[in-house]
């Protein structure tokens, strides 16, 4: 708790003022309720870093207050201080093993290490003991999510807003289950109650901005037939010797071809605006978020636009959301398409041939990509996925560890391993002469492993050398511990089948 103490002078001079030496017992309670009341306000705000001084403050007066661990936990969380927050949780659960805050504290921390069978078990651990407790509820649902049981995840999410209706999370996750003018008026409720610096304020705002401007308009509608189709892909390269990855090629409104590099680990398709005023795309004015993604930069803004027609061959939408930022390009490629964008077809990527193949489902064209369903077994042949905001991750094995989640990316020119999941079972060595380059611009402290043996899906991989970054921006955005990439050296190699609808992924080696 040292690390807090040297934020909380405002909050000692606060009690001081407030309480004598022989503060009575309804005295430090009733002190407790307005620090923990004004805690929640900063946390709701999202100005994350003053709660979690608040919070603080609650706990050096009151170790065993579970309920200010749990907001502790979450405010760190959300600062991007996890080393912190794992110490605050552990501690909660050594005290108060059997208190549902504690778990749920608990339940956050585990998730963030990327342990998601602990965090699952702690947080129905703590809805078993109290069946109505938000911050159960609301760790159990983002588990079930992960594992695209959307139907039950949204249960419990309604569940947990019933309970803790003006918590804005929540209030969000409501929102999103209403359609129209009352989806917009559930969103501009929140709006409010953040701080209009904050990141929560500028994502909300973007897409308050973006629903408002598309209305009830159906996005992303198949112009085309649904029929197989076969897209032949382009290498990419940076210079003669160097392959990057394979490209698509892109019309975008009948005006302006591009080529965008095939990348599982990026969220629709992403390109640069100059490409974006060539081919004469709608801006949706006041929409935009943050780029987030691997590089130590400042995430760049992306902004929304709207294509009225993208083709890729002889597959065509209509009213396809885009986003616009300029690192999504470089000198090799116009910007990022994600396979998802196919995701109402079974996406084959044979990636030795360069090929795309798009296979229609067995049951015919899904009808409405918002309905809510909880995926059965993966089908036979296929492995379960989980599903991190856009990223598509599998759990593996490092020199025989437990599992941790790599994400699938071939946009990734390297496989990459996160520095400290590299060093519980490998040795690792600052490395200089090696750059790693995403989103967010260069990684500023790159090493190397040693031997690292890599187990997924079946497979298994024999690597004399890895690179090891920290992965901990892309984890704190996520809210869950990425323990590191599959990147091209290892996907160029594979077919991989994924099934977006299903949650599932086929990879195949051919000799």
């Amino acid at each position: 708790m040292a690390d807090f103490r040297a934020n909380q002078a405002a909050v000692w001079l606060l009690l001081c003022a407030l309480l004598s030496p022989l503060e009575s017992s309804h005295g430090r309670q009733a002190v407790e309720a307005g620090l923990l009341e004004q805690a929640e306000r900063e946390l709701f705000a999202a100005r994350h870093r003053k709660a979690a001084e608040l919070y603080a403050a609650v706990l050096e007066r009151n170790p065993e207050h579970a309920h200010a661990r749990y907001g502790l936990v979450r405010a760190l969380l959300r600062d991007r201080r996890s080393l912190e927050a794992h110490t605050v949780a552990d501690e909660g659960l050594r005290r108060n093993p059997d208190s549902p805050p504690a778990l749920a504290a608990g339940g956050m921390s585990a998730l963030r290490r990327g342990d998601i069978v602990r965090a699952e078990a702690l947080f129905r651990e703590a809805v078993k003991i109290d069946p109505d407790y938000h911050g159960g509820l609301q760790g159990l649902a983002r588990i079930l999510q992960a594992l695209s049981q959307y139907k039950s995840a949204e249960s419990l999410m309604l569940r947990a807003y019933r309970n803790y209706p003006n918590d804005p999370d929540l209030m969000l996750a409501h929102a999103d289950t209403l359609k129209g003018a009352e989806h917009i008026a559930a969103l501009e409720r929140v709006l409010p109650i953040l701080d209009p610096q904050s990141d929560e304020a500028l994502r909300l705002r973007g897409h308050l901005a973006f629903d408002r401007v598309t209305g009830d308009k159906i996005l992303r509608r198949l112009l085309s037939p649904y029929t197989a189709a076969k897209i032949k892909l382009r290498l990419i390269q940076n210079g003669p010797q160097r392959a990057i990855g394979w490209g698509v090629n892109v019309r975008l409104n009948d005006r302006q071809s591009a080529t965008l590099l095939l990348d599982t680990g990026a969220s629709g398709v992403n390109i640069s605006r100059k490409i974006a005023q060539r081919a004469n795309l709608a801006s949706v004015t006041g929409a935009s978020t943050m780029a987030r993604g691997i590089g130590d930069d400042p995430a760049p803004t992306a902004y929304s636009y709207l294509a009225s027609k993208l083709k890729v061959d002889d597959v065509e939408f209509a009213d396809y959301p885009v986003s616009v930022f300029e690192s999504a390009a470089t000198e090799s490629y116009d910007g990022l398409i994600s396979p998802g964008v196919f995701g109402r077809f079974i996406v084959r990527i044979d990636f030795p041939r360069g090929e795309l193949l798009l296979e229609p489902r067995p049951e015919g064209e899904p009808k409405n990509s918002d309905d809510l369903t909880d995926v059965g077994p993966a089908p036979q042949g296929f492995h379960r996925v989980l599903r991190l905001g856009s990223l598509l991750a599998v759990p593996t094995s490092v020199n025989g560890a437990p599992f941790s989640l790599f994400a699938i990316d071939s946009g990734a020119t390297v496989t990459v391993i996160d520095t400290e999941i590299a060093s519980m079972s490998a040795s690792v060595h600052r490395d200089d002469g090696v750059s790693v380059k995403g989103i967010q611009g260069e990684v500023d402290k790159v090493s190397t492993t040693e031997r690292v043996v890599l187990r997924f899906a079946g497979f298994q991989q024999d690597n004399a050398s890895l690179v090891a970054v920290s992965l901990s921006n892309v984890s704190d955005s996520l809210g869950i511990g990425l323990g590191g990439v599959l990147g091209m050296p290892l996907l160029a190699q594979l077919t991989v089948t994924l099934d977006y609808r299903q949650s599932a992924v086929r990879f195949d080696y051919k000799k």
